[in-house]
């Protein structure tokens, strides 16, 4: 069985659909996945991208990828793929998952 390269499991983690969600009261776009689980945060206040602290440690702590080149494909892979540029990368968002969702519900009228 053939190892994925870094693009191949950061295409895995991020993937090439994600639905984008404006959250007015925060401030922020969020890129929510089909299990409606937040991926990235583009804090607008700050200018900060932020993306799941899961992901990091899987690419980082069990691939042994370096961070340097860790950071470096995910911000290209951000630009292409949902053209999100980035000046300032974090693996913390801003604001608490569980915030995001129930705001999420809210604009979708379920809550």
């Amino acid at each position: 069985m053939e190892i994925p390269n870094l693009e191949e499991r950061i295409k895995y983690y991020f993937g090439t659909k994600l639905h984008k969600f404006y959250c007015k009261e925060l401030n922020c776009e969020y890129y929510i996945d089909n299990t409606f689980e937040p991926i990235i945060e583009q804090n607008h206040y700050t200018g900060k991208v932020a993306y799941k602290l899961g992901i990091y440690d899987t690419l980082r702590n069990y691939s042994g990828y370096d961070s340097n080149l860790i950071e470096t494909e995910i911000k290209k892979y951000l630009n292409d793929n949902y053209g999100i540029k980035i000046r300032n990368l974090a693996i913390n968002f801003d604001y608490s998952p569980r915030q995001v969702k129930q705001e999420f519900f809210k604009y979708l009228n379920l809550i």
